[in-house]
């Protein structure tokens, strides 16, 4: 599923807005064929901008290197309408 995912986002500049465990189908045609994922329910799915390309690189590869609390900084910074009041919780509670 993860690799399907950074393929189609990395490779195809694709991005499923409701990709989760209900919206992929695991197939087989016949016994001895490869199984194949199947994205389902994809009346969410985007092309990403240049920036909004950018912008979601960024907070993968912050969330890749485990760093939660860059994450958290990359998701205030980027959102279009911030309240979070207490910024410095918010980033630790997603580095945790």
């Amino acid at each position: 599923g993860l690799r399907a995912f950074v393929k189609m986002l990395f490779e195809h500049n694709l991005c499923h807005g409701d990709l989760h465990p209900g919206n992929i189908l695991v197939r087989q045609d016949t016994e001895h064929a490869p199984f194949q994922l199947v994205m389902l329910d994809a009346g969410i799915v985007c092309e990403l901008g240049p920036r909004e390309r950018d912008c979601f690189l960024q907070l993968f590869a912050a969330i890749v290197r485990g760093d939660g609390y860059r994450a958290g900084e990359l998701m205030i910074e980027r959102a279009r309408l911030q309240r979070c009041k207490d910024q410095h919780a918010f980033c630790s509670a997603i580095k945790d």
